[in-house]
């Protein structure tokens, strides 16, 4: 589903059946040479458009949009640790990401914790993103550091949030998998990375990309208004 040429190698080495996009469909087109059949999707399209189409054309059955919209959640969570349930919303942030050009300020975190006026968790995955949540938490008296999450503590976590708010990353992506309502913010990526529903929206910087080229030194996510996120926010906290 990459459509990327190490991984199409070695599924050919390995003597498998291959499937997977056409040259006209991905980002690496010489990949293309090593599938026995291929699919053909604009590579515009969304992720998660692009993901299950491929794997429906492969297997002969179709996913609609419809079957995404109405999906259970993906995974099944332990619950291996609970969140107390109050008069005020519970809302994750997800203040890292795998680029630095990613990752929203923080200081624009703490405007909006304090705004927000809610139960506040700041997530962190590395030392330096506790270093951040920690600056963040001893500034706001609505922002609070989670623990370190294992994977199964990190979905158990979020799936008992009423909001996830974070960078184009794999936690955020989890709220959606888990019908979480979400807000993923991006700067060198484009909307295509997740799938927009009613209540899992994206904001976009002002910054043109290309996605056939992104360009990681595009640090134009630090120009999203914190207002912006938090009209977003307060609209989705208010429909649940």
């Amino acid at each position: 589903m990459q459509g990327l040429i190490k991984s199409a190698i070695v599924s050919r080495l390995i003597g498998s059946d291959t499937h997977g996009f056409d040259k006209n469909s991905t980002r690496e087109s010489l990949a293309s040479c090593f599938y026995k059949t291929s699919s053909s999707i604009p590579y515009e399209d969304g992720v998660v458009t692009r993901n299950t189409f491929l794997v429906g054309d492969a297997l002969k059955f179709e996913i609609t949009d419809d079957m995404i919209l109405n999906k259970e959640p993906i995974f099944p969570v332990n619950k291996t640790l609970s969140i107390e349930k109050n008069e005020m919303k519970n809302i994750a942030f997800i203040i890292g990401a795998s680029w630095e050009s990613k990752i929203y300020p923080k200081e624009e975190v703490l405007k909006l914790c304090d705004k927000l006026q809610q139960n506040v968790f700041i997530i962190w995955g590395s030392d330096e993103e506790k270093l951040n949540a920690e600056w963040i938490c001893e500034h706001s008296t609505n922002a609070h550091i989670a623990p370190g999450l294992k994977l199964d503590e990190l979905l158990s976590f979020l799936s008992q949030m009423d909001l996830v708010i974070g960078n184009d990353t794999g936690p955020t992506h989890m709220a959606w998998a888990q019908n979480i309502p979400s807000i993923t913010l991006l700067g060198p990526t484009t909307t295509r990375m997740i799938y927009q529903t009613p209540t899992n929206v994206g904001i976009k910087s002002p910054s043109e990309v290309n996605i056939l080229k992104i360009n990681k030194n595009d640090f134009s996510i630090k120009e999203i208004p914190y207002q912006t996120i938090l009209q977003k926010a307060e609209e989705l906290l208010n429909g649940l």
